[in-house]
């Protein structure tokens, strides 16, 4: 008795016809490595979709994935010991990140830019990716984006809030959407996000480019600041920037 593959009125490439047979027929060994083999690819294409890696880098970007902890720069400088404790504070709260974001707690960094706010983030998502939390991070200024094509778009109001307000955490990083593309529709917006979250005692965590707490209010208005600092771990950032530009090559 033949043992060709069925005809399954669709394109199989050669490996996976292999493992066909008629019904009734029992499988050769060759046809038994193969469906061995193809199950083996499977399993590992599904492994590296669901890799806790693969999600902490679309969660914050491939730049980030590499941020640890041990690599965060403190320095030696007049600024070390604030930035010393500015790391301490982000690492007490990786290792109480399910009790942290369980009882729905704020985690604010408020500097200037190229302080190192989103390398402390990155740091604090892994541990919330660790645990199994779900969790939306975006800049501000994609957010402000998406709240524009809300106007003429197909998606509703209620589907766009829901987004934002149902996963355990959210985290924008520069929250006023950088203010010169920042709008009053983006910031009603904002509110109505934050104002949800606040009201479900749900995590909001962000940093934001500001050089004092008033700043930071005046940037994104008072009632919103004011909900996300209620009860809020603050760590402020403010030393100078890492960011330089590369050495010439001669």
């Amino acid at each position: 008795m033949t043992r060709d593959p069925v005809a399954l009125g669709t394109v199989l490439d050669s490996s996976t016809s292999q493992m066909l047979w008629r019904r009734g027929d029992p499988p050769t060994p060759e046809q038994m490595a193969n469906m061995k083999q193809f199950r083996a690819a499977a399993d590992a294409r599904m492994a590296d979709l669901c890799h806790p890696r693969r999600t902490f880098a679309n969660l914050v970007g491939e730049r980030y994935v590499a941020c640890r902890f041990e690599n965060f720069d403190a320095g030696n400088d007049s600024h070390a010991e604030q930035r010393h404790k500015a790391l301490a504070t982000c690492q007490a709260i990786a290792s109480k990140i399910t009790e942290v974001i369980g009882r729905g707690q704020n985690v604010v960094l408020v500097g200037p830019v190229g302080t190192g706010k989103d390398h402390l983030g990155a740091c604090m998502l892994r541990e919330v990716v660790r645990a199994g939390l779900s969790c939306e991070r975006i800049n501000g200024a994609d957010l402000a984006g998406q709240c524009r094509d809300l106007i003429g778009g197909h998606s509703t109001e209620r589907d766009f809030l829901e987004r934002w307000a149902s996963v355990k955490l959210l985290f924008v990083s520069d929250l006023d959407g950088s203010r010169e593309k920042a709008t009053d529709f983006y910031a009603e917006w904002l509110y109505r996000i934050v104002d949800s979250r606040y009201r479900d005692s749900a995590s909001v965590w962000a940093n934001i480019n500001a050089k004092s707490d008033q700043d930071a209010r005046d940037r994104v208005g008072a009632r919103i600041w004011d909900r996300i600092i209620h009860r809020a771990i603050v760590i402020r950032t403010n030393w100078p920037s890492y960011r330089k530009p590369a050495r010439g090559v001669n």
